[in-house]
């Protein structure tokens, strides 16, 4: 259909007279913004252009592709140096009998209300038993509430100053050049194999790359084209990080992710990855980082003082955690018990992952050996490892015995050969489960159930999802329904006896990937958690300016409306309009802008098997931007419409990413007699929603709406509270989202940075291909991206970013607009 325009219903007074606001009939069946045919290039946006200077810094091609150099393991450097420190951390220290743990700078002793807990290397040298032993002392409660009320003494102006940034920069920097000592207390104390380690030093320190990148681009902008800055949320506030049990190392993203948002860091760890976190104290120190800006403490033990680490969920601003999606839960909740309902968390948690073998021999080297490095890796400990193996029922015990007889290289926490380490608390061989009276769960194990395609085994409980298919095309097809974080496909197109790509539920890479995104659709990332490598994850550190003289200067851009989004304009006051117009247009040009992905650079992935050369599998990556599932929340009664609700419908109509439910829910407010109580604005968008594909729920009370978001739909519920209502909200209410792993948002955000971080998510689309299979796995992602991505299609992604401005005013009637028109 053809764009009719119309008058614009205010036009503001200056330099921004020239900015118009299109009325235009809907476009298509699924279309409600539409740009426009031609665009000439110096038509783009300030605003856009600034975006993507910024965006260029990290996430980009440009910026991405320089942090992978920066941050790539040293080609052709041995690990011996690696080696002789993992003997000298696991061999026995003459006289050694504790280690010092500092609080405040001071050396904590063994005084009431304190306690120990020992630390024992989990092997010896050469993989003879254990030998080295020691105490540490963990604070007691008394300690903590002394840390707490203490607070780092810091300039008021310090997140200004590029002084700031000069010790995190020699803290990164510090980081690259100490990498075979990270990589070998990991290896020691963690028994993880070298190559694991070195793995894990690498995405570490892209991640601090990305963050530090991210910081101090907002800040240039500042200073350049005033658009961004750094935001210091975090100012006053401290943030508690707990690294999981198994990638000790994630806690050290964490801490310095924390830093750039200004936050202190009060990490508690397991003790026996206290040496490990003890040493990054120490160099935070050496960095020039205040020192009071990171507390490390044992207290991840059944031994710990369960009140020490209940005090500070009740004082925290934030918690940053990656483990068990329980004990995650237990946190959340434990805070709220304690009053803490303003804390904001975070977490990436553990999933149930699924593999799908579809049309190929499951006896075929790539497929058997896949799926085993998926159930085995980590000794199936990773949060991506596989639990459920989806095949044909008729090849069941095929795929036993071809899994079970894979036999990767093993040996001892020292060895550099070493691919998979063997522990005596864990199983020795890999283990397929085919009886299918047993029970699916996440073993943390080398093992997995082997079953039928099954519609109750959803990928909105995983981290990863795995498909092998005869060609690519297909495999990648396969996965498009699919919610896990990462999305992996293989095609079995070369010969059976030929080098084949292989890969499993895991082995994204940053920067070329993202992992851990898809918050609202999977369980396996809770609370406000973006993923590692992610767009949102980075924005997180930056703001916008709200007000630029450069937005009297430069184009602006203009969006055209549908009648749909124009009858939710109408449902805003005037000062709501001209308050929000600007930012949602701002936000727009973020969107628009990023539409535009492409699939990346290729990286290297697990060895190809049958290969003879070590050559390995190239993977292609397309991080694919979707729109996040929030459920508007409205208590209060009568006719009250908050704007964030209309906003938020405006923002997904507008969005050019493809729509994801919403479902509103409705305190439904009762007079005697039972009759329900709605009126204007309220009664007539309710009329409304359902043409907008809202779902409305209406609860009773309290009760029921608890209830309701204590079943498990298979999805996390994210809440969007309206603003000051969130302290209203029962406290079951918060406790029953947080066990979910959900969230609850106070209110849209008004910064377009922010707003676009809370409308969106990232999941990664992985391709793993060989040098014949590059070119179609790369047309396959962008064809994918075009029909499952955009909304537009074709036209969204070849159009432009757009280069005008609107703002439209109320109009001067106080209707609500004509409800009854074809939607």
């Amino acid at each position: 259909q053809e764009t009719e325009a119309r008058s614009p219903v205010m036009l503001p007074a200056g330099r921004l007279a020239r900015r118009v606001l299109r009325r235009a009939r809907p476009v298509g069946r699924r279309g409600a913004c539409r740009l426009s045919a031609a665009r000439r290039a110096e038509e783009v946006s300030g605003f856009s252009k600034a975006a993507a200077s910024y965006f260029d810094a990290f996430y980009n091609p440009s910026g991405a592709a320089e942090i992978a150099a920066e941050t790539a393991w040293p080609a052709g450097e041995t690990d011996d140096d690696i080696v002789r420190q993992v003997v000298e951390q696991l061999q026995k220290k003459d006289g050694e009998s504790s280690m010092d743990v500092k609080l405040r700078g001071s050396l904590l002793e063994l005084t009431d209300g304190r306690r120990l807990a020992t630390v024992r290397a989990p092997v010896g040298p050469q993989g003879q038993p254990s030998e080295r032993e020691f105490s540490v002392v963990m604070p007691s409660k008394q300690d903590v509430l002394d840390m707490l009320d203490a607070r780092p003494e810091l300039p008021a102006d310090y997140e200004l100053r590029e002084k700031w940034f000069e010790p995190l920069e020699k803290f990164y920097s510090n980081y690259l050049d100490q990498r075979t000592t990270h990589v070998a207390m990991n290896a020691a104390w963690h028994q993880s194999p070298i190559s694991a380690s070195k793995a894990a030093w690498t995405e570490i320190a892209a991640l601090m790359a990305q963050s530090l990148r991210s910081s101090k681009a907002a800040q240039e902008s500042s200073r350049t084209n005033f658009r961004f800055n750094i935001d210091m949320a975090g100012k006053g506030k401290d943030a508690l990080v707990m690294p999981p049990s198994n990638f000790a190392m994630l806690g050290i993203k964490d801490i310095f992710h924390m830093w750039c948002n200004g936050y202190r860091v009060i990490a508690v760890v397991q003790p026996h990855f206290y040496p490990h976190f003890k040493l990054v104290q120490e160099q935070a120190i050496e960095a020039g980082i205040p020192e009071d800006m990171l507390e490390v403490f044992p207290g991840i033990t059944p031994d710990a003082d369960p009140e020490v680490l209940h005090e500070i969920l009740r004082r925290v601003g934030r918690l940053q955690f990656t483990g068990s999606s329980n004990m995650f839960g237990a946190l959340v909740k434990k805070a709220i018990d304690m009053g803490n309902t303003d804390m904001e968390y975070a977490g990436e948690v553990s999933g149930l992952n699924k593999f799908t073998v579809e049309g190929v021999d499951v006896n075929r080297a790539s497929v058997r050996e896949g799926l085993a490095w998926a159930i085995s890796a980590n000794n199936g400990e990773l949060c991506t490892s596989t639990s459920y193996v989806e095949a044909d029922p008729s090849t069941f015990d095929a795929l036993k015995s071809a899994v079970e007889g894979v036999n990767f290289p093993t040996g001892l926490v020292e060895d550099p050969s070493t691919v998979l380490v063997k522990r005596s608390d864990k199983a020795s061989n890999v283990d397929v489960v085919v009886d299918q009276s047993v029970q699916l769960k996440e073993w943390w194990e080398k093992k997995a159930l082997v079953g039928p395609a099954n519609p109750d085994v959803r990928t909105s409980r995983s981290l990863g999802y795995c498909v092998y298919a005869p060609t690519v095309e297909e495999a990648l097809e396969k996965t498009m329904p699919e919610y896990a974080s990462c999305l992996y496909a293989a095609g079995c197109e070369a010969p059976d006896t030929a080098p084949q790509p292989r890969v499993g539920t895991t082995g994204a890479q940053v920067p070329q990937s993202v992992f851990g995104g898809m918050k609202t659709f999977t369980n396996a990332v809770g609370g406000d958690h973006d993923g590692v490598g992610s767009v949102q994850s980075n924005v997180y550190l930056a703001k916008s300016n709200s007000f630029s003289w450069r937005d009297n200067e430069e184009p602006a851009s203009e969006y055209e409306l549908s009648d749909r989004v124009e009858m939710l304009l109408d449902f805003l006051e005037a000062e709501d309009q001209k308050s929000f117009v600007p930012v949602m247009t701002k936000t727009l040009d973020i969107m628009w802008g990023l539409a535009k992905e492409e699939p990346g650079p290729v990286y290297y992935g697990q060895p190809m098997s049958n290969s003879t050369d070590g050559a390995r599998t190239k993977m292609i990556t397309l991080r694919a931007i979707k729109q996040t599932r929030l459920q508007p929340v409205l208590t209060t009664a009568g006719s009250e419409l908050p704007a964030d609700v209309i906003k938020l419908a405006i923002m997904r109509e507008m969005s050019p990413f493809t729509n994801s439910p919403v479902h509103l829910h409705i305190l439904t407010p009762f007079v005697s007699g039972g009759l329900r109580q709605l009126v204007d604005p309220l009664k007539s968008f309710l009329r409304v929603a359902p043409k907008l594909g809202w779902t409305v729920h209406e609860h009773a009370d309290w009760a029921a709406l608890v209830a309701h978001f204590e079943r498990d739909d298979g999805f996390p519920p994210y809440l969007l509270a309206l603003p000051g209502q969130k302290k209203h909200i029962a406290l079951d209410l918060l406790k029953a989202v947080a066990g979910r792993m959900g969230y609850v948002y106070e209110s849209m955000e008004s910064d377009p940075l922010h707003l676009f971080r809370q409308l969106t998510t990232t999941q990664a689309w992985s391709a793993a291909v060989d040098d014949e299979r590059e070119a179609a796995a790369r047309s396959k992602l962008r064809e994918l991206w075009i029909s499952h991505g955009l909304k537009h299609g074709d036209e969204g992604y070849s159009s432009p970013v757009p280069g005008r401005s609107i703002r439209p005013g109320k109009k001067a009637n106080d209707d609500f607009g004509n409800f009854d028109m074809d939607m």
